[in-house]
């Protein structure tokens, strides 16, 4: 997303999505990315911790890849 307005759009977006579905990975996943691009490291943070946090999660390989993104992420900030 290289244009700021577009990537402002896709977070307002991400807000209302995360609203209704809180614990949707793929979606936090999204907004926890777009927030570092635009270097509100401190809501990103929330967001990945918010990843490594998340209830009922199957030890299966989608979450040790969730949780490597979101370390990964972390780590960069």
């Amino acid at each position: 997303l290289g244009d700021s307005t577009v990537r402002e759009a896709a977070l307002r977006d991400g807000e209302r999505l995360l609203e209704a579905h809180p614990q949707n990975r793929w979606m936090l996943l999204a907004q926890g990315y777009l927030l570092q691009q635009e270097g509100r490291n401190a809501e990103a943070s929330q967001i990945f911790q918010r990843i490594l946090g998340l209830p009922n999660q199957h030890s299966d390989f989608i979450r040790r890849l969730f949780t490597a993104w979101s370390w990964m992420a972390l780590a960069q900030m």
